[in-house]
């Protein structure tokens, strides 16, 4: 069991899940972590964050200030909030917080489909009917 006065910060017990998860070469969910905790710091002023205040309210607070920021997505909000809930979940796990405390019981993580980003049929046929000149470094697409 954690050391539960040492780590009921939240800004406390991320990064050590983070290092942790470093130690497992999980380097991409260690980054999330770290980049989670970056951006909660930045929307509290640095100003800690215990568990117990990381309620219902919070969330929505801090998803309502990512989605007034110019090019911040539901997806962007999502990711953020999937990392929290892991966090959370671990120190729920650990004995840090009550599991009646849980914000996530009450609260959706919304997702919007993405825009497909494929390269069109008629772009893949241009290039494969693309003709070249041997030892040329300029071509000409065939209409």
């Amino acid at each position: 069991m954690e050391n539960r006065k040492g780590f009921n910060s939240f800004y406390e017990f991320g990064p050590r899940k983070a290092e942790e998860l470093i130690g497992e070469k999980r380097i991409g969910i260690a980054r999330n972590y770290s980049g989670i905790i970056g951006r909660l710091k930045v929307f509290t002023n640095n100003r800690d964050l215990k568990f117990n205040e990381l309620n219902l309210e919070f969330l929505k607070r801090f998803e309502s200030h990512h989605l007034s920021k110019p090019g911040n997505t539901i997806n962007g909000i999502a990711s953020y909030m999937r990392t929290i809930k892991a966090i959370h979940n671990k120190g729920i796990k650990v004995g840090l917080v009550d599991e009646s405390l849980y914000p996530f019981k009450y609260y959706t993580i919304k997702t919007k489909p993405t825009e497909k980003r494929a390269i069109k049929i008629e772009s893949i046929k241009k290039i494969v009917e693309m003709e070249t000149k041997t030892g040329s470094n300029h071509f000409s697409l065939s209409q």
